[in-house]
């Protein structure tokens, strides 16, 4: 992964999710319902988080269920290009 310089940043980057190639989803951080440093803190309330957590958080609308050979490219500004297969059980 590749780190952003701050939050500040990750607020002004887009975000996109393509499944298949269809856009399933495209906005920016700061449109989030609650903010990174809320979504932060309401957590540090109750668990203890440590370097190189990964914290999901939900998504916003736009995506379904997900089938067997579902390809997902997920994009974050030009820090993060990710590409997964949705495997067979």
């Amino acid at each position: 992964f590749q780190k952003l310089s701050s939050l500040e940043e990750l607020l002004e980057s887009q975000f996109s999710l393509t499944i298949n190639g269809n856009v399933a989803q495209k906005t920016q951080g700061k449109e989030m319902t609650w903010s990174p440093t809320q979504l932060l803190s309401d957590l540090e309330s109750s668990f203890t988080i440590c370097d190189g957590d990964l914290l999901f958080t939900g998504t916003p609308e736009g995506v379904g269920p997900l089938h067997p050979g579902d390809q997902l490219n997920l994009t974050l500004g030009d820090s993060l290009n990710f590409q997964v297969t949705i495997a067979k059980n």
